[in-house]
């Protein structure tokens, strides 16, 4: 019972109140009606705007309140609310219903979910507004989507790796789940100092519709890279993880899981994403990758950690002796920019710290033959940093903000090509597929121009690799020559393919066939390797995936 406007009213869920506030609609026309509500202490009125001849709503699942789905947010929304209301220190039952009520997922029904009930409210059949809440992506866009696909639950699973979940309050995927990585002891003792850290790619996205077709399913990703709700307890190891073939996989293995959709770069919370065409389609994202990162860096260095399933225990970070600290894909982009950040968490008289970067390097203006073409680039590179600017608040290369003054080219410490050549201090080795479709698939229309223009432009880019420590910004800090690995088979990524790390070949130049295993242990051990295929191919031995 609670008091107000004219009188006592009981607003518990009766068939019979709702019977008479909507009879009284009828006969009187349209009216307005305030009710005041006593939830947890806390007060709350809402106006209940009421049409006397409405015309019908039409079924809306994603309108923020409208728990029964039927297009409106009214007295019936209300009654299911209240059957599910908890309080705030309680949880509710988690069913489809008060699911819904939790217009905020934070597992209570309270006062934060009642005020979202009345700035929703529209009434019995006049349509609900998609954007009178904004919600997390998880309840905005509800699994499976229309016409798309939900994660496979079976796709990665293994007992190899195990998981090792994040419990840090910021460390978190788009949808607010934790972050979490995957650990594996070595079996040699003689190899517990030494380490690899991966970073998983996947791709990103930037705006309303890319990120709903990521969580949808709806193209090449799924939702499961942008939540660790599909994370397995235990995954496969393939490629330099593979235990039966690689050699590295005789170390500390750490494989960093990617739900961020922000290539290992974000810094921010609650994002905002809103369509200009569709007013249902709005929700919040968390851009949390580097934090990710920083968390599970954190954690490593501190101690020894446990899987969850408390079946591997691995030493501190702190006591290695050598990192490998690695990427593909977007997670070789995140690599890039992280990579003397991560470096200067050790002591490089007790650490050897060097990466790999598994693709991510398209062709740099500097090698186009058109200067209309390079001007084009840099415009689409600075567009991209602006907009990833303003989305993710990332996490930058501090060394390449500093050399470029802070000025108007800040952006191009976004692009990974172009801080390779002038701002990573880190030894690296970077293997390059020159006819990788995914980078392809994205130039050869910007700029009109062909496969071959592209393969010939990333060539003559890894070509420029070997000379960074006298032409560089930064060549004073550069006392290493990169390692290069350019094959021609049309494949994105290796690092995680045994075939394409382990088998696959291409002619050092000698009459060698050297597998990217190889050629990168060969550069661990000291020895210069730049092995590039020409296009069309010539020494490449190409394998299926």
């Amino acid at each position: 019972m609670c008091s107000g406007g004219r009188g006592t009213y009981d607003m518990r869920p009766r068939k019979s109140n709702l019977f008479i506030w909507r009879r009284a609609a009828r006969r009187i026309g349209p009216w307005v009606a305030s009710a005041t509500l006593c939830l947890s202490a806390v007060v709350v009125t809402f106006t209940l705007a009421v049409s006397a001849s409405p015309a019908h709503a039409q079924p809306g699942p994603n309108v923020p309140c409208d728990i029964d789905e039927d297009g409106d947010v009214d007295l019936d929304d209300y009654t299911a609310f209240v059957s599910c209301m908890t309080g705030p220190l309680a949880t509710h039952d988690g069913m489809q219903t008060c699911a819904f009520a939790d217009s905020n997922s934070d597992g209570h029904l309270d006062a934060l979910d009642f005020q979202s009930l009345q700035a929703c409210f529209s009434g019995l059949n006049n349509p609900g507004a998609g954007t009178c809440v904004i919600r997390p992506i998880d309840t905005a866009l509800r699994l499976p989507c229309s016409g798309g696909s939900a994660p496979d639950p079976s796709q990665g699973a293994g007992l190899d790796l195990h998981k090792v979940t994040i419990n840090a309050p910021d460390a978190i995927c788009n949808d607010g789940s934790p972050g979490v990585f995957y650990i594996r002891r070595a079996d040699s003792a003689q190899h517990l100092t030494r380490w690899v850290l991966y970073l998983e790619g996947g791709g990103s996205c930037t705006d309303v519709e890319g990120c709903a077709e990521r969580w949808c399913g709806s193209s090449f990703h799924t939702a499961a890279k942008m939540s660790s709700l599909w994370a397995h307890d235990a995954i496969a190891g393939w490629g330099i993880f593979d235990l039966s073939q690689s050699t590295l996989a005789d170390s500390i293995l750490v494989y960093l899981y990617y739900c961020s959709s922000d290539e290992w770069w974000g810094q921010r919370s609650n994002a905002v994403l809103a369509s200009d065409t569709d007013p249902n389609m709005t929700y919040t994202l968390h851009f949390r990758g580097h934090r990710i990162l920083e968390e599970a860096l954190n954690m490593l260095l501190a101690g020894s950690v446990t899987s969850d399933s408390g079946t591997q225990v691995i030493p501190p970070l702190s006591t290695a002796t050598e990192v490998l600290f690695t990427g593909s894909s977007g997670g070789a982009n995140g690599a890039r920019l992280n990579v003397d950040w991560v470096a200067s968490h050790f002591d490089p008289t007790q650490t050897t710290l060097r990466a790999v970067f598994d693709a991510g390097l398209s062709p740099v203006p500097d090698v186009l033959v058109d200067p209309a073409d390079a001007v084009i680039l840099e415009d689409r590179t600075q567009l991209e940093a602006e907009v990833k600017q303003d989305l993710y608040r990332p996490f930058w290369d501090e060394s390449c903000i500093q050399a470029l003054g802070g000025g108007p080219n800040w952006w191009r410490c976004v692009n990974g090509g172009y801080t390779s050549l002038n701002h990573i201090t880190t030894p690296f080795f970077q293997r390059m597929d020159i006819t990788d479709p995914r980078p392809a698939g994205s130039f050869i229309p910007l700029l009109g121009s062909t496969l071959d223009e592209f393969a010939d432009g990333v060539i003559a880019s890894l070509m420029l690799l070997p000379n960074i420590d006298t032409t560089a910004s930064e060549a004073g800090q550069i006392s290493f020559v990169p390692g290069v690995f350019g094959s021609n088979c049309g494949q994105h990524t290796a690092l995680t393919s045994s075939n394409y790390f382990l088998v696959h070949t291409v002619d050092d130049g000698n009459g060698i066939p050297r597998t990217f295993d190889e050629a990168l242990r060969a550069w661990l051990g000291g020895s210069s390797i730049f092995i590039v295929d020409d296009h069309p191919a010539q020494s490449s031995t190409c394998t299926p995936p």
